[in-house]
C-alpha cells in the first residue's frame, strides 16, 4: 500500500471515531445525502505533504501492510479516546453591520429553535434591518469601531 520511506506531514492515530461527510470521496453533499454521514471507530488519518488526507482507515488494518512500518511521519498525534470531526465552519465576517442579536443568547440557553427566535422578532432578520435603517455615517463609524 505504502512507497518505502513515503513521507506524511500528520498521522493522527487511535481516534475513538472519525466522522467523515463525503465518504465515497464526493466534493461535497446534497440534501437527502447530508443524512449519510460515516463513522470509523480506532482510525488513524495520514496527510500528505500537499496537505490533503490522502488515507483514512482503521488502525488496525494499517498495522496489517508490512509497508506501513516504513512511512516517514513528521507529526504523530494519538487521538486515543477523541473524536474527529469536520470543520464545518464558514469562516467570513460582516464588518458593517448595525444592532446587536444579544437578546438572543437567553432565548439559545433556554432552548428555542432558530425559527422561534426568528418569530419573535430575532435572527438575522434583526441586525439586517438595522443595518437598512443605519445612516452611511453611522455605519461608518461603526465600522471604524471594529477594524
Amino acid at each position: 500500500m505504502f512507497a518505502q520511506n513515503k513521507d506524511f506531514k500528520l498521522r493522527i492515530r487511535n481516534a475513538k471515531q472519525v466522522v467523515a461527510i463525503c465518504n465515497e470521496k464526493q466534493p461535497y453533499l446534497l440534501g437527502d445525502d447530508m443524512d449519510n454521514i460515516l463513522i470509523l471507530e480506532d482510525t488513524t488519518i495520514l496527510v500528505n505533504l500537499d496537505g490533503n488526507i490522502e488515507i483514512i482507515e482503521k488502525e488496525s488494518v494499517l498495522l496489517e501492510d508490512e509497508t506501513y512500518n516504513n512511512i516517514n511521519i513528521i507529526t504523530d498525534i494519538n487521538a486515543e479516546n477523541y473524536c474527529i470531526v469536520p470543520g464545518l465552519i464558514d469562516t467570513h465576517t460582516h464588518p458593517v453591520w448595525s444592532g446587536d442579536r444579544v437578546n438572543e443568547f437567553s432565548l439559545k440557553l433556554a432552548g428555542a429553535s432558530y425559527m422561534e427566535i426568528h418569530e419573535k422578532g430575532g435572527g438575522i432578520g434583526s441586525t439586517v434591518n438595522a443595518t437598512k435603517e443605519s445612516s452611511e455615517e453611522e455605519l461608518l463609524e461603526l465600522f471604524k469601531k471594529r477594524i
